[in-house]
């Protein structure tokens, strides 16, 4: 189930507990959810306000109590208003390791992302309370999950649930491709010097057709997007506070410490240093 490259490759959780759960609000240094994918399976959950979500290339909008299951390999982003949202990120490889039936279930399910709806009780309310467990952090809370997972591709298993998949347009297929291997690029890549002229030759486009294709997917240029992706990987160190702010600049692909803040200030509102103590102060 899992590919040997992936975007986003981190380890989630432990060997027995393969799951990440993801509580983010305003303050959240990864608030703005950037174009990504990974082969790890992804649930969320809308607590409140709306969120822009793109997946593959399709955009959507969903608000308070929705809730989206998207299977590893699909490129997801999301951009929030005023809103709370949860993620669970868990390795479905690992947590089926050794039990060849929930393999064979999972293996079974159709690759697309799927909105889970109210009217659908059962499901809804599965993936709510893993939600609810993740949250309350309970002694045995892990085995709850656990259990829920399996509940959840239990019912994902029987049919009929996908009606309601979302499903890329037949030719997005070659740009969905494009948009990986750059992306992938981006995240090995981001700490040195980067050009417009580097990411096209790496998806074997010319610059232009490749800007196209790229702002059609993520809604963002590639420029923007990089620069993006470096602000949200200092936002993560900032909040360390083990690094200066010259040395997280120089770290995150900014040669310049005056153009960083000016590029921080333009995404996130505030100075490096103001971020760093706002976050401090909510700690």
């Amino acid at each position: 189930m899992r590919l040997k490259e992936s975007y986003e490759q981190k380890n989630r959780g432990n060997a027995g507990f393969p799951v990440e759960f993801y509580h983010i609000n305003l303050n959240h240094p990864r608030y703005q959810m950037p174009m990504h994918w990974h082969m790890d399976y992804e649930i969320m959950m809308i607590e409140k306000g709306r969120f822009n979500l793109r997946l593959n290339d399709r955009l959507f909008t969903v608000k308070g109590g929705d809730i989206i299951y998207v299977p590893g390999g699909i490129l997801h982003a999301g951009e929030p208003e005023n809103c709370i949202y949860h993620c669970v990120v868990f390795d479905a490889e690992e947590l089926f390791r050794g039990n060849s039936l929930a393999k064979a279930v999972v293996s079974s399910i159709p690759g697309e992302a799927l909105f889970i709806r109210q009217e659908d009780t059962k499901l809804y309310n599965i993936a709510r309370n893993i939600f609810e467990a993740g949250k309350a952090e309970k002694q045995g809370y892990e085995l709850v999950v656990i259990g829920l997972l399996y509940q959840l591709f239990g019912f994902l298993s029987i049919g009929g649930t996908f009606k309601g998949a979302v499903t890329p347009h037949s030719s997005a297929s070659r740009k969905i491709r494009t948009i990986k291997a750059a992306l992938m690029t981006i995240e090995q890549s981001y700490q040195g010097e980067m050009s417009l002229d580097m990411l096209s030759s790496s998806c074997e486009m010319s610059p232009k057709y490749f800007c196209r294709v790229f702002k059609e997917l993520t809604g963002r240029t590639p420029v923007d997007y990089l620069n993006g992706y470096r602000v949200e990987v200092a936002c993560e160190l900032l909040q360390s506070g083990k690094e200066s702010v010259t040395e997280i600049a120089l770290s995150c692909g900014f040669n310049d410490l005056s153009y960083f803040i000016k590029t921080f200030k333009k995404y996130k509102g505030v100075s490096p240093k103001q971020y760093a103590k706002n976050i401090s102060n909510l700690l």
